[in-house]
């Protein structure tokens, strides 16, 4: 599957891919890893993945949990 990539800083990964559906659509993943308030080694790491379309968007998987290392990035 082809992946362009749209957009990136150290905690945010955004894509979008040609979806099966037509000339007109496309599929969204967005990326997230951000810091949990008060703990320097704990970060809340999410994946959203949606379909797009003409003139709709649907949301096909969102998944999140928590990861505890030192993986080179500071929150601000």
């Amino acid at each position: 599957m082809p992946f362009l990539l749209l957009g990136s800083n150290h905690s945010r990964l955004v894509g979008i891919s040609h979806a099966y559906g037509g000339v007109l659509s496309a599929l969204s993943i967005t990326y997230t890893l951000d810091p949990v308030d008060g703990q320097s080694d704990v970060w809340k790491e999410t994946e959203e993945v949606v379909a797009v379309y003409e003139h709709s968007r649907t949301v096909i998987a969102v998944d999140s949990r928590e990861l505890k290392g030192d993986y080179g990035i500071h929150g601000s």
